[in-house]
């Protein structure tokens, strides 16, 4: 690669091949060359290595491997892999403690003025959204009782006040709000919240893992509210621009994931990103302006139907409203066995016509083990009661006990871990494009 305007052929030469890695063997390249083919390989989503030259390795957000006998770099996406996590939480809780050890006397001290300055409880416990779910942060109460929000404090006065407030005084622009010069503050409260004091009890949440040290500030519900508005905006730009894709949302019922979202658009074939690369353009600017200051962080994922594994619901023409997803990660090495496995269990489930309908994707790019995702649509939740025969006696009955018993141990050998998740369609947040012009 000389210049830029190799980026092309590189490109059609990825897409040709269906690549997963990148490998640079050139150690002379330029650091623009360099920057350019990072830049290439976050927008493809694959792995970019390298084999560097020993004397310039730095260990900062890599991996080193090696292959053949070659050391190589991979740059990673995030530290937070792994060990990573675990060491982030060893962290967590050693520093939280330490923390909350040290300053014990000037806690007591703050819990001693504010009962001094107004009544109430010390602790204000105001909800937020995480990855987890809706939980409690502890803070420092800073207001007057009748005026924080919440139902064991000043319920929907306090709501209704703060939403006047907002439209009044916020000092931002945009759904996100902090309310300039807040009326509600104790004299105290005044004085914790411009030291930030008053988010002291927050490290009794980092130490209960609801909240880490460093990380993005987690959102009020309303605030995820005002995300769905915004987002159903975007959907409207959708629709001005005729975008021939469709783009469907569901939201967690279930699982560590439970209240957030995943988009999906279905039906493309390598060369449809190509075609549609202007809008994506288009599509991701608009997304910035409309819905990025309300997202915390956003991922995607390239999955491959595999519709001879599949039995789809009959005569559905768009997804379904309701959907369990089972994750599996496999081992490194027994992708054949595990396909090989799942063909003879798809003959066996469609021979009795078990459970209704099912599909089978695997993952295609975006996750460190090779992954396979089942799909069991379903139009209403009686949809998800267990059929009359349980799976292991409808594989026994079409193959054979002795052929079961080797199906099964061949899934327990390949399996790395799983995961199953309740998903509910959003129509009211998912874009269906036009139908073609005839």
């Amino acid at each position: 690669m000389a210049t830029k305007r190799d980026l092309p052929h590189l490109r059609k030469l990825l897409h040709e091949h269906s690549a997963d890695e990148l490998i640079l063997t050139d150690t002379s390249l330029t650091p623009q060359q360099l920057s350019d083919l990072v830049s290439l390989s976050e927008e493809e989503r694959i792995t970019l290595k390298q084999i560097p030259n020993l004397y310039e390795v730095k260990a900062t957000n890599v991996n080193v491997g090696m292959l053949a006998g070659i050391p190589l770099v991979e740059f990673r996406k995030t530290r937070l892999d792994g060990w990573g996590r675990i060491a982030k939480r060893i962290f967590d809780v050693t520093t939280s403690s330490l923390l909350l050890l040290l300053l014990s006397p000037l806690l007591l001290l703050v819990a001693f003025l504010i009962r001094l300055d107004s009544p109430g409880p010390v602790i204000y416990k105001n909800r937020r959204v995480g990855p987890h779910g809706i939980f409690s942060t502890y803070k420092f109460r800073s207001m007057y009782i009748q005026y924080s929000t919440g139902e064991e404090y000043g319920g929907k006065a306090a709501e209704a006040f703060e939403n006047k407030l907002i439209k009044e005084k916020s000092a931002r622009a945009g759904p996100i709000f902090k309310i300039k010069d807040d009326p509600r503050r104790t004299r105290v409260g005044q004085f914790l919240e411009r030291t930030s004091l008053d988010e002291l009890p927050q490290l009794f949440n980092v130490l209960l893992g609801t909240m880490s040290l460093i990380g993005p500030r987690p959102h009020m519900p309303k605030e995820v509210t005002n995300y769905e508005a915004a987002y159903k905006k975007h959907l409207a730009w959708h629709k001005t621009q005729n975008d021939t894709w469709g783009w469907f949302t569901w939201e967690y019922e279930t699982g560590d994931r439970i209240g957030q979202y995943v988009t999906a658009t279905f039906g493309h074939s390598w060369a449809d990103f190509d075609t549609h690369a202007k809008m994506d353009e288009a599509d991701n600017a608009d997304y910035q302006a409309t819905v990025g200051a309300l997202v915390e962080s956003l991922s995607g994922i390239i999955v491959a139907g595999l519709p001879n594994l599949s039995n789809p619901p009959a005569g559905a023409t768009g997804p379904l409203p309701l959907a369990t997803v089972y994750t599996f990660h496999l081992n490194f090495g027994h992708d054949r066995e595990w396909a090989n496995a799942l063909n003879k269990i798809t003959q066996a489930l469609k021979k009795a016509n078990w459970g209704g309908a099912f599909e089978w994707y695997v993952l295609v790019n975006g996750a460190e083990h090779p992954t396979y995702y089942l799909v069991l649509p379903r139009t209403n939740w009686a949809g998800f009661a267990p059929p009359p025969k349980p799976f292991p006696v409808v594989l026994e009955e079409a193959v054979g006990r002795t052929e079961a018993e080797s199906v099964m141990r061949t899934l327990d050998k390949a399996l790395h871990c799983e995961r199953s998740e309740l998903i509910r369609l959003r129509l009211d947040l998912s874009y269906t494009p036009p139908p073609p012009a005839r």
